[in-house]
């Protein structure tokens, strides 16, 4: 092995657990890709949801506008 890492594909989406979005670039932050994971679904019982106990989420695109702080699931 040489050392390289070779990037292949990035994906980001604002929601934890929901369907990844490919893009072509990414901000790196201190705590990662910016806009990656800001938000996450808890339950009634304030339990973390994710793809284990809810598949169902990685059918949900989420969108986050920052300058409007507006999220929007689709």
């Amino acid at each position: 092995m040489s050392g390289q890492i070779t990037v292949t594909a990035l994906s980001i989406t604002p929601v934890k657990s929901t369907r990844l979005q490919t893009v072509l670039r990414v901000e790196l932050e201190e705590r990662g890709a910016r806009g990656n994971r800001l938000f996450h679904v808890i339950d009634d019982r304030s339990r973390l949801v994710n793809g284990k106990r809810l598949g169902e989420l990685a059918q949900v695109v989420a969108a986050y506008d920052e300058s409007g702080g507006r999220l929007t699931l689709s």
